[in-house]
Formats: C-alpha cells, sequence, structure tokens
C-alpha cells in the first residue's frame, strides 16, 4: 500500500470480522509510524475461508481474486485502502503448505464465551501446547510460550 488509512481515521490497523470474513488483519508496518510506508497491511484469513477460499499457491504472489476479496471487506472497515494499494501482494496459504497442513485457531460465535482459555487445562498426565491455547494471541510466539508454560508445568511436577 502507498499510505495507510487506519490512522487518520483514529484506528491502529487491527480488525477482526466474523469467522465467514477476512477474520484478522493488522498494521505489518507499526514501527514506520503513522505517516510511514510503504504499508504494509497483514491479513489472516482463517476457517473454511484459509481451507478452500484461497485461489493461490502455498507461497507466492497473491491472486488477484483473493486480493480482491479482502480488499472488498476491508474497505468497509478502513475506508481508502483499495485506492491505496498499490499491487503489490504476497500470499502464503498454510492450508496447502506440506508442513503446516491447516490456519491458526478462530473462534466460532459463541465459542469465546464458551470454552475459551480451556484448551490448555492439563487433563491428567497430558499437557496442551500451542498457538490455539492462547486465548488472545493465534500466532507462532504463542505456540513459543505454551512450550514453555507446558515445559514449566511438567518441571513443577517432576
Amino acid at each position: 500500500m502507498t499510505t495507510k488509512t487506519w490512522p487518520s481515521l483514529g484506528y491502529n490497523g487491527v480488525s477482526n470480522t466474523a469467522p465467514s470474513g477476512y477474520q484478522t488483519a493488522w498494521d505489518g508496518s507499526v514501527q514506520l509510524g503513522a505517516k510511514g510506508g510503504p504499508a504494509l497491511l497483514v491479513n489472516f484469513p482463517g476457517g473454511d475461508r484459509a481451507r478452500t477460499g484461497l485461489t493461490g499457491a502455498a507461497h507466492g504472489p497473491a491472486p488477484a481474486a483473493d486480493v480482491s476479496a479482502f480488499l472488498s471487506q476491508i474497505e468497509q472497515v478502513f475506508p481508502g485502502t483499495t485506492a491505496a494499494y498499490n499491487g503489490l501482494a504476497y500470499e502464503d496459504h498454510w492450508s496447502l503448505d506440506p508442513w503446516h497442513k491447516g490456519a491458526y485457531h478462530y473462534y466460532e460465535v459463541g465459542q469465546y464465551t464458551a470454552f475459551a482459555g480451556y484448551e490448555a487445562v492439563q487433563e491428567g498426565r497430558v499437557h496442551f501446547a500451542g498457538e490455539h491455547t492462547d486465548v488472545d494471541n493465534a500466532t507462532l510466539n504463542a505456540a513459543v510460550a505454551s512450550g514453555e508454560r507446558v515445559a514449566a508445568e511438567i518441571a513443577g511436577q517432576i
């Protein structure tokens, strides 16, 4: 993107939608400041959209159809984003990558209040780690932190 559209609207670039939408997006160029560029808006689709709705290869330039689908939705949240789009987009389609075969977790409507936070609860001698065990941070960093948490749990039981 040539410019960031969200600061002038009073936003930080982070947005989330329902499971049928793009799901989550954030400012990947936050270190450049509100007026810094080029702007980088990261989109992480999940669920069915990530599994079957993307049209690109596992890794490479994002197809126009995928970019258009995202822009049509984000435009409603951050007006002007389509006009600021510079034509450059890259796609990591995790569902097609032989080392991933999936995406990150994302709660369906009602699940956050129904059971979010229980994913990390130990069951007997079985411990659970992974990005899905961190309620608010479905990232690689959360996966690493959960591994450290489980290691500490086990060490505390020895």
